[in-house]
């Protein structure tokens, strides 16, 4: 599937024992694969600091990555279209 929206960056979440500690934003993504599926269970290799809080190297943390999307790319045609592609039919 081509990619429909201009991409503003990416974001990279850190989760804690399964609650979300802070974020940061970059240009690149660090993995191919994006979301919930790409999440991975790293070490940190030092400190971090997240939300004002200090976080130490050796802390397993889980990380995923997600694009930042802008507006849609092609023109007002275009935007119709795909709008119009996604409903789904009532009544059957």
């Amino acid at each position: 599937m081509a990619n429909i929206f201009e991409i503003l960056g990416y974001n990279i979440d850190y989760y804690f024992r399964g609650k979300l500690i802070g974020s940061i934003r970059t240009d690149k993504p660090d993995r191919k694969v994006l979301g919930y599926t790409g999440r991975k269970n790293t070490i940190l290799p030092n400190d971090i600091i997240l939300k004002n809080k200090k976080y130490k190297k050796g802390i397993i943390v889980t990380t995923e990555c997600s694009p930042i999307c802008g507006k849609y790319i092609g023109t007002q045609e275009d935007k119709i279209s795909a709008m119009l592609k996604t409903r789904l039919p009532y009544g059957t």
